[in-house]
């Protein structure tokens, strides 16, 4: 039941009546009223009554401020509840605080689109600001009990659920506490009115779910099955939500080294405001808000990060819009002014005279190499962090690598690295010689010997061809592949036979000499070195 309650005047010449001869015809008015402005100003050219009531109820005014919420009815009172309290008409056509070029009210007609059955959902979303309670409400005709019934449960049962996005936070209808809808609670089971009343919206969307829990009968004959529909009203202040900006800290990053005078940048934007225009400040740990300036991309200030203390701290961030929302973002950072001297490392790779040098495995744990100096102990020099250099003669030569960081540090390697040129009249000679024997069908063996042949920079030579003979009888030749070996074999030797002796009698390839001085072998096999080498039976 809806009741007017005599209160203080408001304006001048008003006047005010209690009981139910002055409660009826007031609400009966304003019914009226309700369906004309639906109507004429609204466009909805058959408001259902579910809708005018919604309206009503959804703009009362609480009868007993501060006494809590006594809005419904359940098996457990023992007294009819005085309803959802005094009608306003202006809250019930404009929403509270609205006017009629600001109309703070949403609503829903019940319509053939909006019934639900048993397990089905209906969803409408709403945007609202913070500043005004949030009101949402929900009326539905239920189908008519059976006669002499006195079960206290509806027969077409519906929830309301209004969600708030931004929390995740759920408001079931009638689920009260004092005067304001609170989350958790069961579902009311009773009532054909459900209402969610939050007095502190968060600002933002809200999703109103309308749940068919139980529909038996059918209450709506333009749509297949048993469904119910119903009218949904929802109010509050729904001007342009003020969304809050962005803010994030893109220098210096999470869990950054940093020492000296640090740049901080700071991204920052907004929905609504243009750009450039937002306040952005800083801070350290949360001290006092020191402010960062629009460069004409982002924001940015200076930090010298000599005035704190050396570990752990916080750099925090905030942008604040026109409208006072405000975003934030915070890194922390290892502040390190005791600097470290970065690692000099290299590796070098030589192919005759010219060397190839590559610095990348320096290191520094605190800061930044800036530089890489290389001298070459021949007078000549280089920078970078690979280089490559061709010396002019034969010899050893000290190649130093120093690097220095952005603190001035420096370290330094030095490696001797032995040059040998290729000489005008290229040579070649035995690299090693190895040697291996098997047995071979009834009372034989074979042997065998592996040859390398170098040049005269001890690199492997492919495309020379070896020839030499054996002690037992018979010459042999190959000619080196591309890893500069190759195999002689000597087959069918006699069980009787306990060894034979190879040696290399000729080395050929075009435009190479063979000289056999400087025949080596240095795993010491062969005798003389390089020369000839023995193979005894298996």
């Amino acid at each position: 039941m809806l009741r007017p309650q005599r209160e203080q005047l408001e304006r001048e010449r008003d006047r005010y009546e209690a009981g139910t001869s002055m409660s009826t015809p007031l609400t009966a008015g304003l019914a009226g009223a309700l369906y004309q402005d639906l109507v004429v100003n609204r466009g909805v050219a058959s408001p259902k009554p579910s809708l005018v009531k919604a309206l009503m109820i959804n703009g009362a005014v609480d009868v007993t401020p501060g006494g809590g919420c006594d809005y419904t009815y359940d098996t457990s009172q023992s007294s009819i509840p005085l309803g959802w309290g005094r009608v306003n008409a202006r809250n019930a056509m404009y929403g509270p605080g609205g006017s009629p070029s600001q109309r703070n009210i949403d609503f829903e007609n019940e319509v053939t689109g909006n019934a639900v059955a048993t397990g089905e959902t209906y969803t409408r979303q709403v945007t609202a600001n913070a500043g005004a309670p949030f009101r949402v409400t929900l009326v539905w005709t239920d189908y008519p009990a059976a006669p002499n019934s006195l079960s206290p449960l509806v027969v077409n049962d519906l929830d309301l659920e209004v969600v708030e996005i931004s929390t995740g936070s759920i408001y079931r209808g009638n689920v009260f506490s004092g005067n304001w809808s609170t989350t958790g609670g069961s579902a009311d089971r009773y009532n054909v009115v459900e209402n969610v009343y939050i007095q502190s919206p968060v600002a933002g969307v809200y999703t109103i779910r309308v749940k068919g829990f139980q529909v038996s009968q059918d209450q709506e004959p333009d749509k297949s099955g048993a469904n119910q529909d119903f009218s949904l009203v929802s109010s509050g202040s729904f001007g342009v939500v003020n969304n809050p900006p962005a803010a994030s800290i893109e220098n210096p990053p999470e869990g950054a080294n940093v020492a000296g005078l640090v740049f901080i940048r700071i991204n920052a934007t907004d929905t609504e405001d243009a750009t450039g225009t937002l306040t952005v400040q800083w801070n350290l740990d949360g001290g006092p808000w020191l402010p960062a300036a629009w460069n004409g991309v982002r924001y940015e200030a200076f930090w010298n990060s000599l005035e704190a203390t050396e570990g752990n701290h916080v750099i925090n961030a905030r942008a604040t819009d026109s409208g006072g929302s405000t975003g934030a973002d915070s890194n922390n950072v290892f502040v390190d002014n005791i600097n470290t001297p970065p690692t000099a490392a290299y590796t070098y790779s030589c192919s005759g005279p010219t060397c190839n040098f590559d610095g990348s495995g320096s290191s520094d744990p605190d800061s930044a190499i800036t530089s890489y100096a290389w001298n070459f102990g021949d007078g000549s020099a280089a920078s970078g962090v690979t280089t490559s250099h061709t010396f002019a003669a034969d010899g050893a030569y000290t190649v130093t690598l120093t690097v220095t960081d952005d603190q001035g540090a420096t370290d330094g390697e030095a490696k001797s690295i032995t040059v040998t040129l290729p000489s005008a009249n290229p040579v070649m000679h035995v690299g090693d010689l190895d040697r291996s024997s098997a047995p071979q069908g009834v009372n034989q063996w074979r042997a065998t010997v592996t040859i390398a042949v170098h040049d005269g920079g001890e690199a492997l030579l492919a495309s020379a061809t070896v020839t030499g003979i054996w002690s037992t009888g018979g010459l042999g030749y190959c000619t080196t592949s591309a890893s500069g070996t190759c195999s002689i074999n000597s087959w069918n030797l006699s069980n009787f036979t306990s060894s034979t002796r190879f040696t290399v009698f000729n080395m050929s390839r075009s435009g190479y000499a063979y000289q056999s001085s400087a025949n080596h072998d240095p795993d010491g096999d062969s005798s003389p070195p390089g020369a000839s080498i023995t193979v005894t039976k298996p």
